[in-house]
């Protein structure tokens, strides 16, 4: 089955669930493991009670397999949460995967994570559905901070060691 333009509306007990947009829905419904393919690209919104956006994804590609009930999106793929304290919370990767079984989402190549003022950074992304807790899993990498900074601190830290340093001396000279 090929669908141009295709939009698609999903709701439970008369509430609006999510809503999904594509130029192009591919289905191959007599695979093996039947499948929808989305080669042109995928936006998908999902809503509270008061049909106000919670959260959205854009990818370039996306794949679900209708089986095993997993996502694939690929490409430039963004993911907004609007909830929280800081305005809400942002992700960017190149791949990422939701199993709606398992009810998770989660990224196997670097992910950037926004959140307010913050940027994290990281490989091994993982994080429940609705994207409020999150994690990255055996992460390395280096923070880059002003030079300045760290001399101003360090200078700081060692006038007040050297105070320390130097009252335990006379402390220690008057026999106390």
């Amino acid at each position: 089955m090929v669908s141009r333009n295709r939009r698609i509306i999903n709701s439970t007990d008369g509430e609006r669930q999510y809503r999904m947009e594509t130029p192009l829905l591919e289905r191959y419904e007599l695979a093996a493991e039947p499948f929808m393919e989305f080669r042109e690209g995928i936006k998908v919104e999902t809503f509270d009670s008061a049909l106000r956006v919670e959260s959205d994804l854009v990818a370039d590609y996306a794949r679900l397999n209708e089986k095993t009930e997993l996502w694939e999106a690929r490409g430039h793929v963004v993911v907004h949460n609007y909830k929280g304290e800081k305005g809400g919370r942002t992700l960017m990767t190149e791949r990422l995967y939701w199993d709606q079984k398992q009810k998770k989402i989660y990224s196997d190549t670097t992910a950037r994570v926004i959140e307010g003022g913050s940027v994290h950074v990281g490989r091994n992304f993982e994080a429940d559905e609705n994207f409020e807790t999150w994690s990255f899993h055996n992460t390395s990498g280096k923070i880059e901070v002003e030079a300045s900074t760290l001399r101003e601190e360090d200078s700081t830290a060692s006038e007040s060691a050297s105070r320390t340093d130097s009252t335990a001396v006379l402390q220690s000279a008057s026999g106390q």
